[in-house]
């Protein structure tokens, strides 16, 4: 009978053992858990500074605000631009606003690419001269160009900001305040169907307030 209570009394501590080893192994593997994922939002973040109604991306050094209910998103995908590489992209969208966001913001990765971009509007301004405005942004050189017109497609009223740093960065603001279009083609349905026109002063404050920090 007592080899019977020690050989049991054995099986329990060998229990108890295998319990803690257990919990410990499942702690251990929580910590791990968290802690990688607030390195990957560590990382994530890093390169982008983003407080209510302050934006600054680090990378690229620009910075501007925008009303604090509105929200900013880093696009996924990259944009090319033919003459001056892959920029890096952000939305901005406002409360109760379409999916497709409204202000698309590209801004530089390069000296040269800043460069090549301003090269760019200039030629462009000189084959459409009405289309394009220079105008002056904090201090910095700017070219508007604005755009409307209704076809088959739909209707668009649309403003871009190229904002240079005396040729270090670059960034440029797309805004489309009215947006309307139709069917493409038989095989492709664009619905971008939203009218920001009452937002004009919300957007024009966001990019005069742009400030580039090199």
């Amino acid at each position: 009978m007592k080899n019977i209570q020690k050989g049991f009394g054995a099986i329990g501590t060998v229990l108890i053992i295998v319990i803690i080893a257990l919990i410990g192994g499942l702690g251990y593997y929580v910590y791990q858990t968290q802690q990688n994922k607030d390195d990957r939002t560590k990382d994530s973040a890093s390169n982008t500074v983003q407080t209510p109604g302050q934006f600054t991306d680090k990378t690229n050094l620009y910075t501007f605000t925008y009303p604090k209910d509105w929200t900013i998103t880093n696009l996924p995908i990259v944009l090319e631009n033919q003459s001056s590489g892959n920029v890096s992209n952000i939305s901005i969208n406002y409360p109760g606003g379409p999916e497709t966001a409204p202000i698309i913001v590209t801004s530089d990765k390069t000296p040269a690419q800043a460069k090549q971009m301003t090269a760019d509007w200039e030629a462009s301004a000189k084959e459409e001269p009405k289309l394009y405005n220079t105008i002056n942004i904090n201090g910095y050189k700017a070219i508007q160009r604005h755009i409307e017109y209704n076809d088959e497609k739909g209707n668009v009223v649309e403003d871009t900001y190229l904002i240079t740093n005396k040729d270090q960065s670059s960034v440029v603001f797309l805004i489309q305040s009215k947006r309307i279009t139709a069917r493409t083609d038989d095989a492709f349905d664009v619905s971008l169907n939203f009218d920001a026109t009452d937002k004009l002063e919300d957007f024009k404050a966001i990019v005069n307030s742009t400030k580039f920090l090199r």
